[in-house]
């Protein structure tokens, strides 16, 4: 699996891996509901309309949704997103 920083420059996005990191956190602490990132990426309806207010912010075009909810859930595993 390429880098993020990679995947995101094919693309199109032109902010930087960390920028990015940050505003799906932001963005989902937003828009989660009091639900942690495991539980929205179980009901599909709420996950896409999270990875498309990401998508909106960034430029990114809807079928690079799957590259959104990668990052939510390496956040979740690698930060502790829901802590």
């Amino acid at each position: 699996m390429p880098r993020l920083r990679d995947q995101l420059r094919e693309a199109g996005c032109t902010l930087d891996e960390s920028t990015f990191k940050t505003l799906v956190s932001q963005t989902f602490k937003t828009l989660s509901l009091g639900m942690t990132s495991e539980e929205l990426l179980h009901h599909p309806d709420r996950a896409r309309r999270f990875a498309r207010g990401v998508a909106n912010q960034t430029g990114l075009a809807r079928k690079h949704e799957p590259l959104i909810l990668r990052t939510l859930t390496n956040l979740r595993k690698r930060c502790g997103l829901d802590d």
